[in-house]
């Protein structure tokens, strides 16, 4: 946002600043949309450095996470992709074609218009300059557009509920507590964690969420899984071989069931047993986006090296 205050005075141009939480114990973000727009930025091989809002630091919009970018701010994660998207025109490594030296053992054979390959290797922007998702057709677009809506619309508020039940693990070793000491910490476990969860249940009886039992939350949470799964069905991603945008929406959202503590555990348990695909599909994008997952929930740096 034009004219927000910046936490990053001295910002080195076209490089990206995510100010999230802290890292928590179990996962790298509790927050699917810090940890979506991370995910994201390691998939089109932004550079980045996450700045920690320590808590209290909050985006001119009163959201978590945000960047900065070249001077400006920009808040929700949604609307951070589309802006990182039109200010990089980045390339996703798995969009990049091949260089000489990858292709230097290929049978000369292979290569049936010399011309056209050396062009293409040469850096030539209409084969080159793709953004993540431009490979999509038309209708692929509209997919990934209606599953977004099916998981930051409804599935995400089954994990509100959640919280908005039970966050103690907040205030544990799962969650925050080793940023706090004396009388913060104090605060933070008696006080603090129960003004967060009735302020998260608060939003999740607004929108409609939080009026459900929990059983009726837990069946659900179920339809959304299934319905997930079905559409995953046995591709690595959810357009293929390669992963888009909405494998990060996904993924970001998806794994809080796997590794923070919930309310209604069959939650977990249904994925296990009958998702099995959405499994996979997790451990996958944890093997090519987060290899330093353990280093960073273990030492809760938020400078841990991903690429080695």
């Amino acid at each position: 946002m034009p004219g927000a205050r910046l936490l990053k005075r001295d910002w080195e141009k076209d490089h990206v600043y995510l100010v999230q939480f802290p890292r928590a114990g179990c996962i790298p973000s509790p927050s699917p949309f810090a940890l979506k727009v991370e995910t994201w930025l390691r998939m089109a091989d932004i550079p980045y450095t996450n700045i920690s809002n320590e808590f209290t630091k909050m985006s001119s919009k009163g959201q978590i996470p945000f960047v900065e970018v070249n001077g400006r701010q920009v808040a929700d994660s949604n609307f951070i992709i589309d802006h990182l998207i039109e200010e990089f025109n980045k390339v996703s490594k798995a969009d990049k074609v091949p260089t000489l030296a990858t292709v230097s053992h290929a049978p000369f054979i292979l290569i049936q218009n010399v011309d056209e390959f050396f062009t293409t290797i040469s850096g030539s922007t209409s084969l080159i300059q793709k953004s993540i998702d431009d490979r999509l057709t038309p209708m692929e677009k509209s997919y990934a557009r209606a599953y977004h809506a099916l998981v930051e619309d409804s599935l995400r508020w089954v994990m509100m509920y959640q919280r908005g039940r039970d966050n103690k693990w907040f205030a544990t070793e799962q969650g925050f507590i080793p940023y706090f000491s004396g009388i913060k910490k104090f605060a933070f476990k008696n006080i603090m964690c129960d003004q967060l969860r009735k302020k998260i249940m608060a939003q999740a009886t607004a929108q409609g969420m939080g009026r459900n039992t929990p059983d009726e939350v837990v069946i659900l949470a179920k339809k959304d899984l299934d319905a997930i799964s079905m559409f995953l069905g046995n591709k690595k991603f959810f357009f293929g071989d390669r992963p888009a945008t909405l494998d990060c929406t996904m993924f970001a959202h998806l794994v809080q069931f796997l590794y923070t503590p919930l309310v209604s555990p069959e939650i977990k348990t249904h994925m296990e047993q009958h998702n099995a695909n959405l499994v996979g599909f997790i451990n996958r994008m944890k093997e090519m986006y987060w290899p330093d997952w353990d280093e960073a929930t273990n030492t809760r740096s938020l400078s841990t090296r991903w690429k080695k």
